[in-house]
């Protein structure tokens, strides 16, 4: 026997669970630093997102669907390349990577974009927020079927106490719902397909960064919005001031902002984690509706954002508590 086997063999059981007890703290502390830093990106990504769904309807009073989009998408991955580049990240990606990020730029970007786009002309950008954000229930299926995720009650409470939260905001408003199938099903194809998106980002996501993928995936969807909007459209560009604006704030917040950042906590945590925090979205979107229009915010958000809260609390916090320490990751 060797002497490191015979110091390690000499070793009084007390001595040993210690050291375990100390590594296991060890890596405790490194874990919950990432954590605590995708919570941060999610109260960000909340605040803006829930706030796109009140400029995507100022904008779109003005401004034809698709040219929306396009315009949007062209001056995003122009401003996504200049962060890139500015952070000191590279634009190149490996060949074998342009189908994947062709395929999840696909999914994420120009599928999404067109449903919810088409989809708020047809409903209250409150009620289609609700509906675009039923994402976590497909990807947690998703996640299971293709990354075979595990999946704990901490995960399963999270998710059903987040879809209670939904449900409190589409009960009062229910038959408004049911009288635009329309815009219902092109949400609904949103949430799936965003949903599709975040798990083909999940299973590569190790090899680029989140900025230099949501750079890509931007620009390779915008080619094809423009050549829709040019073909199926006619803007004459006059729009009100109101329009134009909440367009320049909708690029600078959601793609420049908000979607990098989605796609960091994306990679960092399993997609049934960070797909319940989305949750949290349109529950913004609704009180920042209703404060942006003068409306009420009564019973049905406060119970919305009560079980959303809770549902994020379960999902991100509670599981490092039980284990008797500070929250930890995957």
């Amino acid at each position: 026997m060797s002497i490191e086997k015979s110091a390690v063999a000499a070793q009084s059981p007390d001595t040993v669970e210690t050291e375990t007890i100390a590594a296991a703290a060890v890596d405790a502390a490194g874990a919950a630093p990432r954590v605590w830093i995708a919570i941060g990106s999610i109260c960000v990504i909340t605040l803006i997102w829930g706030a796109s769904f009140t400029l995507n309807d100022i904008s779109l009073a003005h401004i034809p669907a698709m040219t929306f989009r396009a315009m949007a998408m062209v001056a995003g991955a122009c401003g996504l390349a200049a962060l890139t580049l500015a952070m000191g990240h590279s634009l190149r990606v490996p060949r074998e990577l342009l189908g994947w990020i062709g395929l999840a730029a696909l999914f994420n970007i120009l599928l999404w974009g067109l449903f919810s786009t088409f989809g708020l002309k047809l409903m209250p950008p409150g009620r289609a927020a609700v509906i675009a954000y039923m994402m976590p229930f497909w990807a947690l299926a998703l996640s299971i079927l293709v990354l075979r995720e595990e999946i704990n009650a901490f995960k399963i409470t999270g998710l059903a106490l987040g879809m209670v939260g939904l449900a409190c905001l589409i009960g009062p408003d229910f038959g408004d719902i049911v009288h635009a199938p329309g815009g219902f099903a092109l949400m609904l194809l949103a949430s799936v397909s965003w949903a599709i998106g975040t798990v083909l980002v999940k299973a590569r996501s190790h090899t680029i960064s989140p900025m230099t993928l949501t750079t890509w995936m931007v620009a390779i969807s915008a080619i094809p919005m423009v050549v829709l909007a040019v073909t199926l459209e006619d803007f004459d560009w006059e729009a009100s001031t109101s329009a134009w604006f909440a367009l320049i704030v909708f690029v600078i917040g959601s793609t420049l902002v908000a979607q990098p950042l989605w796609y960091s906590v994306v990679m960092k945590l399993p997609v049934s984690m960070s797909s319940v925090s989305a949750l949290a979205v349109p529950v913004a979107g609704e009180i920042i509706s209703a404060l942006a229009f003068g409306e009420t915010i009564g019973l049905p958000e406060a119970a919305a954002l009560g079980f959303v809260v809770s549902g994020l609390f379960v999902v991100l916090v509670l599981p490092g508590l039980r284990a008797g320490r500070q929250p930890v990751g995957p």
